[in-house]
Formats: C-alpha cells, structure tokens, sequence
C-alpha cells in the first residue's frame, strides 16, 4: 500500500506542476483530470471466482466491480450536482464543458450536461473484458447487475456495491438495458 500511496503522490505532484505551468499562460482554461477505468487490486476475488468461474479481479479490465467502475475526477469547473449522489457518467463530460461555454453540442449523444437540473432517469453501463469472457455492469436506480455473457450475473445495492437478492422482474428489467454481446464462432449470444 505504501508504493500505491508513493504513486499517487508522484503522479499529483506532477499534475501540480503541469496545471500552475498551464494556469501561468493560460487565462481562461477547464482542467479536468480524470480516468478511463480503476484498478481490481484483488478485490472481490472469491465472489468473482464463485459467479465467474475466474479471478478477473486483478489489473486493467475484468469484472466491474465498483473499484473498476468507479473514476476519479476532478476539476474547478464541474457542478455541485456531482454531490449528489445522482449518476453521472463520463460521456457527460463533453456536453457539460460544452454547455459550460455556450457551444451547442455537432451529435446527439448519450452524455447529459450536468449543470441542468431536468434529467430523466437513465441506466448507466460498464463493460469489461480480461481474459475469454466479457462482464458487463448496469446502475440503475440504485441496483447495479453485472452479468456475463455466459449467462451468469451478481446484484447489488449501491452505493456500497451490496450484494442483493434481487427477483427475476427486477433483474431482467435491468438485462434488458444491456447492449448486445459481440458475435462469437457460434453467432451473437445477444442478452
């Protein structure tokens, strides 16, 4: 824990450095740091190996427990809705700094601008991929299923990522927000 801790220091440090660099010639400038994806330190792995028949729970990818799942992100310029609790994802970054100077947003997308306060309720997805078998993850309204495309699947209460009993109506209205599996030799094995 000691060389994580010694890392993550390191790295501040030097984003420390790059944003007063920036700040010193920039006047107006939005610094967002963030990331693609956390880290599986060996979290979860017996539940991982009991549901998955594997120990995807290690590293890049694998199962999207909430230490994969879940994102740092900072920045100046972000609402106080992100306190909240609400969901938010990464896709709302572009269309909330959007929002933020005036620029209507060239596509429609997925993303929602998180300074406005009239949202509809939506699922958020995960996906994740170490090794034969991809894993994929839906929140919604404070579940979170993540299932596999074998067929297998885990339930949640969040925000703790609680282990849940779920009934076959809730879980399949939340496989049914999942997008389709790839196709395999044997063709799609579409949830």
């Amino acid at each position: 824990m000691a060389a994580l801790r010694a890392a993550a220091e390191y790295v501040d440090d030097c984003l420390s450095a790059h944003v007063e660099s920036i700040r010193s010639t920039l006047d107006d400038v939005t610094i967002v740091v963030t990331a693609d994806h956390g880290e599986l330190l060996w979290d979860n792995v017996a539940l991982d190996q009991e549901a998955f028949f594997g120990d995807r729970c290690v590293d890049h990818g694998g199962t999207p427990y909430e230490a994969l799942a879940r994102v740092p992100l900072l920045s100046e310029d972000l609402p106080t809705r992100l306190d909240d609790g609400a969901p938010v994802s990464l896709i709302d970054l572009a269309p909330t700094h959007l929002s933020a100077i005036g620029v209507e947003p060239r596509s429609r997308t997925s993303g929602v601008d998180l300074h406005a306060d009239d949202h509809d309720p939506r699922s958020l997805l995960v996906e994740g991929c170490l090794g034969p078998e991809e894993r994929k993850a839906v929140y919604r309204d404070g579940d979170k299923l993540i299932a596999s495309e074998s067929g297998a699947t885990l339930t949640f209460d969040l925000p703790d990522e609680t282990p849940a009993e779920f009934d076959s109506a809730r879980i399949e209205a939340l496989r049914s927000q999942l997008p389709p599996w790839p196709c395999g030799e044997a063709g799609s094995t579409d949830v």
